[in-house]
């Protein structure tokens, strides 16, 4: 008879439990109360946003890094390094450079055309942009020279 008299002690418990009719000590037992955080962070948990101290690390950290590439002396190979992946990730995406072609009064072989594009790296970008964007001013200051089109707008 023990042990079907253990068996029915057990499911009474566990009947008592699920209908909320524990005593007061059973459940103080199961769950013990949490002490209130101190002043500074009960004050850290209501006023800082929902996964703040990760994005707090993570500016730490990229803070951190920047100064450490910039006081070390290491600015120009990041910028290599970003530029060279950078230009990795659109020549794969099949914005690859095949072949250049070149107009005018000089003709410069491709091997001219590299040599002073290497002058320039990393910058090569930017100073294309400098070309496109001076083009682009001188054929709108020519534009508004011309009777006809300033005239028309």
């Amino acid at each position: 008879m023990g042990l079907i008299q253990a068996a029915a002690i057990g499911a009474a418990v566990l009947l008592r439990e699920r209908l909320g009719l524990a005593s007061s000590a059973a459940k103080a037992r199961r769950h013990p109360r949490r002490e209130q955080p101190s002043g500074v962070i009960a004050f850290v948990e209501r006023r800082w946003p929902r996964r703040g101290g990760l994005f707090a690390t993570l500016l730490l950290l990229v803070a951190s890094a920047s100064l450490g590439t910039v006081k070390g002396g290491h600015l120009e190979q990041f910028v290599a390094a970003v530029s060279e992946a950078r230009n990795a990730l659109a020549n794969s995406a099949g914005f690859r450079i095949t072949s250049v072609a070149i107009n005018g009064r000089k003709q410069l072989t491709q091997d001219e055309v590299l040599a002073i594009a290497e002058k320039w790296r990393p910058y090569r970008s930017l100073a294309t942009a400098y070309l496109f964007s001076a083009a682009f001013d001188e054929g709108q200051a020519r534009a508004r020279r011309t009777p006809a089109t300033s005239e028309s707008s």
